[in-house]
């Protein structure tokens, strides 16, 4: 995952959205989010989130790719 125009790695990009169907879910991962959080927020979902990138980076800013 690299910024093409920078040759950098990509931000990790986390959806927050109050759109909760799953289709709104797959059209974020679609166009490139990493993850998806929804509206009203709540602890659980943000350390999921959160445990998710530092599990695919090895707890390094930014992941390795």
């Amino acid at each position: 995952m690299y910024s093409i125009a920078l040759g950098k790695p990509q931000s990790w990009i986390i959806a927050l959205t109050a759109n909760a169907l799953e289709t709104d879910r797959q059209i974020c991962l679609d166009v490139g989010m990493n993850d998806f959080i929804t509206k009203p927020l709540n602890i659980p979902d943000i350390t999921r989130a959160l445990s998710a990138y530092l599990e695919k980076s090895g707890g390094q800013y930014p992941p390795p790719c």
